[in-house]
């Protein structure tokens, strides 16, 4: 072997997750090489976004595990301020957007999701982004500030959603909670004002105000259009550049077009169609309670006595708080839309919770009509909006008893950091005993390595 091999000094030891690929960086670290080289893509089943951000960092730093993983996971840093941004924007508080930022940063999944060349880290960065700017639009006065000022946050709203929307379709389920939520604001901004003018108690300057609700509204419907429809579409069609390079120069033509239209019915034909078995498939329901993780690597030479792998799921501490606070707000919420209020008096805490719902089930609901194979993955974007559900139920308490909502907020963040110590072998591949493996393998046939 000497004589045939030269520089063995070079030829890792094992082949493992430091220096090769595992789970569907197959498909997407490979697909990101052929970006960035302007070869034909074998992988087609996704937009190309995600792919195309992780060929920026294999043309910069060169075809390495760091490099094709690196870009997903400034994604995943980016995620922490972001659910700052968002839950600072929905709470008006800096303790519930620090408490939410710290629970996303001990998430098992997020810590797994955002460190392997897989694309679900991007439309996640950009959903939430896209929500911020839209709920920053829903909290703006319509009536008293100037037009520019409310159309900017929808600019960015319809900007990040094109970003999700061409990195994953998963981008869509959003779309229709920012929709939901924009149409929702509309029309109550519209019943404002039509109340305040038929209103004789009203003054007239408050009401030659609310007077230009038609010429702001036409205005911004028309935006909207530019904003939700043509950004994203272009933003879509630009992200099929480096796939279209392959073929050559690229022209704006036809047979351009009707490249990336054929490459979005292969996409669609193939999750329509796809027929398949995997021992770690599971369907929507089991993914909050954390039935069955999904199993993405295990070492191949572990050392005696030793376990070295890496499942996604969540941190029970964050899921399980989570799903009781998303049921707690839900029928909260149910409760109050039988309730009868006066249209002026529409309380915040009341739109923070349906805002919260929206979010949650516009990235969870459209799972429940998908009848292909699924994994408990899929449930990484609904996972901010369980979190956001958990400050709003630890705010509401707060405003009756203040210490003990103090309390249970400390409480969590301590049991969180436990568990995520607890469950960190698993969920990163660092390679430990089997007796630490099988402490936290609460359940039969649970955690696997």
């Amino acid at each position: 072997a000497e004589s045939l091999i030269d520089e063995q000094n070079t030829v890792p030891s094992k082949p493992s997750w430091y220096n090769s690929m595992y789970f569907d960086e197959i498909y997407h670290a490979r697909t990101g090489y052929e970006h960035a080289n302007s070869r034909f893509t074998y992988e087609t089943t996704h937009p190309p976004l995600g792919k195309v951000m992780m060929s920026w960092c294999i043309r910069l730093l060169g075809m390495t595990p760091f490099s094709w993983r690196l870009a997903g996971a400034i994604c995943g840093v980016l995620m922490i301020p972001a659910i700052y941004l968002l839950a600072n924007q929905l709470f008006a508080s800096k303790r519930l957007a620090v408490f939410s930022a710290i629970l996303l940063s001990l998430d098992c999944m997020h810590y797994t999701q955002t460190r392997i060349a897989t694309i679900d880290s991007f439309p996640v960065l950009f959903m939430i982004m896209m929500f911020f700017f839209m709920i920053r639009w829903m909290k703006m006065n319509f009536f008293y500030e100037s037009l520019r000022k409310t159309l900017c946050p929808l600019a960015l709203s319809g900007f990040f959603m094109g970003l999700a929307i061409a990195s994953k379709w998963i981008g869509c389920y959003g779309a229709i909670g920012l929709a939901v939520m924009f149409f929702s604001r509309f029309i109550w901004l519209w019943r404002v004002s039509v109340c305040i003018q038929k209103d004789e108690n009203i003054s007239a300057e408050y009401k030659q105000i609310t007077s230009c609700f038609a010429r702001k509204g036409v205005i911004t419907i028309l935006a909207c259009c530019v904003f939700f429809v043509a950004i994203p579409v272009l933003i879509y069609l630009l992200s099929y550049l480096p796939y279209l390079r392959a073929y050559g120069s690229i022209e704006l033509n036809w047979k351009t077009l009707q490249r990336i239209w054929d490459a979005q019915v292969l996409m669609f034909d193939y999750h329509k169609n796809l027929v398949a078995e995997h021992d770690f498939a599971s369907p929507w329901y089991e993914w909050p309670i954390i039935a069955k993780p999904m199993w993405f690597y295990q070492s191949t030479y572990p050392n005696a006595g030793k376990a070295s792998s890496i499942l996604t799921f969540g941190n029970p501490a964050v899921w399980w708080s989570g799903l009781i606070c998303i049921v707690a707000l839900m029928i909260g919420g149910s409760i109050s839309l039988f309730q009868k209020k006066k249209i002026v008096n529409y309380s915040h805490n009341t739109q923070v919770t349906r805002w919260i719902i929206t979010g949650f089930l516009s990235a969870y609901l459209p799972w429940v009509f998908v009848y292909r194979l699924t994994f408990i993955y899929h449930y990484f974007a609904s996972v901010p909006w369980i979190i956001l559900a958990i400050s709003e139920c630890i705010r509401s308490l707060g405003k009756r008893h203040e210490r003990i909502s103090n309390a249970i907020m400390i409480l969590i963040c301590f049991v969180a950091m436990v568990l995520f110590v607890a469950f960190f072998p698993l969920a990163s591949g660092f390679e430990v005993s089997r007796s630490w493996c099988d402490a936290v393998n609460w359940f039969g046939n649970w955690m696997w390595y």
